[in-house]
């Protein structure tokens, strides 16, 4: 018997059909995969190149490296809270593959 704070809750999430299901979880692996792993090279291409260009702009080698180390954190972050919070997760996930092969082939040819 349903306690009064139930209102059926449970059994109307159990009887979800497969293919719903199913294509949540696949959508949601999608979206930690690029979250997880594009979103390290986009902010690692970012990271690259926002070191490099301080230090060719005067700022010594190591301070350099270490601002562009805490700029990135959030820039992760974002991009992470991004692709979760994106209605679209094909949208999401297209601009961050793109940030990433853009970032990390600004950060080769520097």
């Amino acid at each position: 018997m349903p306690s009064a704070g139930d209102n059926g809750t449970a059994r109307s999430r159990a009887s979800t059909p497969a293919s719903v299901s199913g294509r949540r979880g696949l959508e949601t692996v999608c979206r930690c995969i690029t979250a997880i792993f594009v979103g390290y090279a986009a902010t690692n291409g970012c990271i690259a190149l926002t070191g490099e260009g301080a230090a060719r702009l005067g700022m010594p080698a190591a301070e350099a490296v270490s601002a562009a180390v805490l700029l990135g954190l959030p820039l992760y972050t974002g991009l992470v809270i991004w692709v979760f919070g994106s209605a679209r997760w094909r949208r999401a996930c297209a601009g961050v593959i793109l940030l990433a092969a853009a970032t990390t082939l600004g950060s080769v040819l520097l």
